[in-house]
């Protein structure tokens, strides 16, 4: 696994079945094991778009990567999307993954309280993030 920090990449993975921790602090999650080979940012969160084909829907979402350090019982690396305004069942669902923007870095919180505070600015944030137009670059004549 390649792994990078920067912003404008893709990748595509499977939703898999997760601790569903996100649906009871209030932000269900779609767990996705990455392809091998994927290059995955760096561990932080991040404002992307997600599709699930065949279907060409596009939605927004905010993405977590890393081991949950709030969870002691994470010792391996997960991603983690919170899909805006979705709510259907995903398991087993290819999942491509466009990653618009770095947020912030993974966090330790002290209780589920500043936990879900962090997330929902996060959520705002990534919302604004996506709302803007996107950077197009018009090649040179």
């Amino acid at each position: 696994m390649t792994r990078r920090r920067q912003a404008g990449g893709a990748f595509v993975g499977i939703v898999v079945e997760g601790d569903k921790r996100g649906r009871l602090l209030g932000f269900p999650t779609a767990n996705i094991a990455q392809a091998d080979g994927a290059a995955i940012p760096d561990d932080g969160v991040y404002a992307c778009w997600v599709s699930f084909p065949p279907q060409a829907d596009v939605y927004g979402a905010t993405m977590s990567i890393g081991n949950n350090p709030t969870f002691d019982d994470v010792p391996d690396r997960r991603i983690e999307a919170h899909v805006h305004d979705l709510t259907a069942e995903l398991y087993g669902r290819p999942i491509v993954v466009w990653v618009v923007e770095y947020l912030r870095g993974m966090t330790r919180f002290d209780n589920l309280d500043d936990l879900i505070r962090c997330t929902a600015d996060d959520v705002r944030r990534s919302r604004a993030v996506l709302r803007k137009p996107p950077r197009v670059v018009t090649p040179a004549s």
